[in-house]
C-alpha cells in the first residue's frame, strides 16, 4: 500500500452520519475507508464523464464535417446542406 498522509476535513452532520453509518453496517472499517472509497467513484465519475465529454465532441466534429462534404442521411439533409451553406432555415434568398 502507498504511504498514507492525513488530512482533516470538515463534514456537515448529514454527511458525518452518512460516514458513521456505513462503518456501522460493517461494510468498512474506519470512517478513513469511507471517504478513500467515496474518492475513488469520484475520480471514476470524472473520468467517464471526461471520455463522454470526448466521445461527444468527437462524434460533432465528425457530423459537422460531413455536413460541410454534403454527406447527409435522412429527410432532414436538405436543411443540413441549407446550414452547412450558412443559410438560415425558413428564410429564402431575396428574389426567390
Amino acid at each position: 500500500m502507498a504511504r498514507q498522509s492525513t488530512l482533516n476535513v470538515s463534514l456537515t452532520a448529514t454527511l458525518r452520519n452518512y460516514v458513521d453509518s456505513r462503518v456501522k453496517s460493517g461494510q468498512y472499517e474506519s470512517a478513513s475507508e469511507v471517504i478513500r472509497d467515496s474518492l475513488r467513484a469520484l475520480q471514476d465519475r470524472e473520468r467517464l464523464a471526461q471520455a463522454f465529454w470526448e466521445e461527444v465532441r468527437d462524434k460533432v466534429a465528425v457530423a459537422r464535417r460531413q455536413v460541410s462534404e454534403g454527406k447527409m442521411m435522412g429527410e432532414n439533409g436538405h436543411r443540413a446542406r441549407r446550414l452547412s451553406k450558412g443559410r438560415s432555415l425558413g428564410r429564402k434568398k431575396a428574389g426567390r
